[in-house]
C-alpha cells in the first residue's frame, strides 16, 4: 500500500466479514504466496491456494503490485522465522497481533470509515476525556484569523474521541470542484487546501460540495459594522460578469492549518492538555497511537 486505505474481507457463510484494514506501508497476499512456495510439484494441484481475501478501496488508494515471480524468488527467501509464523497465522484469519483486532480499535475504525474521516490529511480530533472546554484552541484560532475562528468545536463522537468540524484538507477535495474563480486551491508546498479571500465571490459552491460541512459562509461587515453589499454572477453572451446585490457580501471561510505560521496550527499549540491533534489519516496508526498515549 503506497497510500490510501483498504478494507480486507473474507468469505463468511453467504456473505463476507471484515478481517483487517490496511494503510500505507502494509502488504497483501504474502500469506498465500508463501504457502504455495512450500509445495512441491506433486502437492501443488491439490493444495495450491488462491487468494483468500478481498480488498475494497475506501476512497483514494494507490497500490504497488509486485509480480509473483519476484516475490517468490527475492522476497520470500529472505523472510525470517517470525515473518513466516505471522504469514502462516494469517491464513486462518486476522493476525493475532494486528493493531485493529481489539473490540475498541475495531469500533473506532468503523467510526472513522462511517464518517469518511480516512479522506483527510489533517483531520481534527479532540480527546473529550482531556478537554476541559477552556476554549484556548478557539481563541488561538480567532487570534490568528482576524477574530474569525475557522472551526466549530462540535462533531460526531466515538469512545470519548470527537471528530471535530474543521477542514480535513482531503486527499481528494471535492470542495475544489466547480469554483468559478479558482479561489479555492491546494498549496504546492504545504499541500493545504486554502481559499483566496480576494478572489472568492461568495457563491458557496465549495461549501455546498464539502461533504463534511466544514466550510462556512460568513457575512462581511465594513468598519462601521454595516453589512457589505454582495455580488452575483450574470451570464450574457457567453460572458460572466459580477454585479452588486442588496444581500450582504458572503465569503467562504475554512481552516487553512495556519499556513502563515511556521509553528503549525495554532489550535494544537494552544491546547494545554494535549487534547487536540491534527492527524493524517493516510496513516491511521497516527490517531491510534495518539489515543493510546499516556
Amino acid at each position: 500500500m503506497r497510500s490510501g486505505f483498504v478494507r480486507v474481507t473474507r468469505r463468511y457463510n453467504h456473505g463476507e466479514k471484515t478481517v483487517a484494514y490496511l494503510g500505507k506501508g502494509q502488504t497483501y497476499g504474502m500469506a498465500e504466496l508463501h504457502h504455495n512456495t512450500t509445495l512441491d510439484s506433486a502437492q501443488f494441484r491439490d493444495h495450491h491456494l488462491n487468494y483468500q481475501h478481498t480488498l475494497y478501496a475506501v476512497g483514494y488508494v494507490d497500490i504497488l503490485a509486485i509480480p509473483t515471480p519476484t516475490v517468490e524468488s527475492i522476497v520470500i527467501p529472505k523472510l525470517d522465522s517470525l515473518d513466516i509464523q505471522a504469514l502462516e497465522t494469517e491464513l486462518s484469519g486476522l493476525k493475532p497481533d494486528d493493531r485493529w483486532d481489539t473490540k475498541e480499535d475495531g469500533a473506532m475504525m468503523e467510526f472513522l470509515l462511517d464518517q469518511r474521516a480516512i479522506n483527510g490529511t489533517a483531520a481534527m480530533f479532540i480527546d473529550l476525556n482531556r478537554c476541559t472546554q477552556c476554549d484556548d484552541c478557539i481563541r488561538a484560532c480567532a487570534t490568528t484569523h482576524d477574530n474569525n475562528p475557522r472551526f466549530i468545536r462540535q462533531g460526531p463522537k466515538q469512545d470519548g474521541i470527537q471528530l471535530t468540524h474543521a477542514c480535513m484538507h482531503c486527499v481528494d477535495p471535492l470542495c475544489m470542484i466547480g469554483c468559478p474563480t479558482g479561489a479555492i486551491q491546494r498549496n504546492t508546498v504545504g499541500k493545504q487546501v486554502v481559499i483566496n479571500e480576494y478572489t472568492c465571490i461568495g457563491c458557496s459552491t465549495c461549501a455546498d460540495n464539502c461533504p463534511y460541512e466544514n466550510i462556512q459562509m460568513v457575512e462581511l461587515r465594513d468598519r462601521n459594522g454595516d453589512f457589505q453589499p454582495g455580488t452575483r454572477l450574470d451570464a450574457e453572451l457567453g460572458m460572466v460578469r459580477v454585479s452588486p446585490t442588496e444581500a450582504p457580501l458572503l465569503k467562504a471561510t475554512k481552516c487553512d492549518l495556519c499556513e502563515t505560521l511556521s509553528t503549525g496550527p495554532s489550535c494544537v499549540n494552544a491546547c494545554p492538555h494535549d487534547a487536540l491533534v491534527r492527524a493524517d489519516m493516510t496513516d491511521p496508526e497516527v490517531i491510534f497511537n495518539w489515543i493510546d498515549r499516556k
